[in-house]
């Protein structure tokens, strides 16, 4: 399924939307829109079963004269499984049978999961400012992946170039993801009021498949 829109956008503003499911195409991209301004919002979708591809973008001014302001909020969950702990020792769990668990979408109710596997962006810009939130993402989970083996070779991964800033208001990011397999661990919890600016790249290989270019898709 494929999906590309662009907007162009002024006065109040409500926009909910969601891409792909993470039990279906390894991930899922959630995105709350609210407030009252102008925005100019572009958005390219690409989902098929284990995989999701986004480019999002956002660039917008809240209305000078309003109490309401005008701000994207973007969470993207990953099936791809966290890191497993058991035990008072918190031993962890091999990789395999968590990929196991996960392929035969077995509970784990006696493994202690790290993190969310949530990666998440709010950008608010107060009246009179202005706010930008640009995306780039693909994820992969393929529920044939345990052994390193994958019935259609998509692998599971997640790759991720954001920027987030804003010229006066609210800027806040939250990531908690880990890995089974590479035994990595990553969390941040950020809030700035006031001006701020963040430019990142993010790569989570467990199991690294073609993959696909944009040049391909659209």
């Amino acid at each position: 399924m494929v999906h590309s829109a662009d907007y162009e956008m002024e006065g109040r503003i409500e926009l909910k939307k969601q891409a792909g499911h993470e039990y279906e195409t390894g991930a899922r991209m959630r995105q709350v829109i609210g407030g009252e301004g102008s925005m100019a919002k572009g958005s390219d979708i690409y989902m098929e079963s284990g995989y999701l591809q986004v480019a999002d973008s956002q660039d917008w001014v809240t209305d000078d004269q309003t109490l309401r302001k005008l701000g994207v909020t973007t969470s993207i969950k990953l099936f791809t499984p966290p890191k497993y702990v058991y035990g008072d020792d918190q031993s962890a769990v091999w990789w395999k049978e968590v990929y196991e668990a996960f392929s035969e979408r077995q509970a784990a109710d006696h493994w202690d999961a790290l993190t969310d596997q949530v990666w998440a962006v709010n950008v608010e810009a107060d009246p009179g400012q202005a706010g930008q939130l640009t995306a780039g993402f693909e994820a992969a989970f393929d529920f044939g992946v345990v052994g390193g083996r994958t019935s259609r070779n998509i692998g599971d991964y997640f790759n991720i170039e954001q920027q987030a800033a804003v010229t006066g208001g609210t800027l806040r990011r939250y990531i908690d993801i880990s890995s089974p397999r590479r035994h990595a661990y990553l969390h941040e919890d950020m809030r700035v009021t006031g001006s701020s600016s963040v430019s990142e790249a993010f790569s989570l290989e467990n199991i690294r498949g073609r993959g696909l270019s944009w040049y391909e898709l659209f």
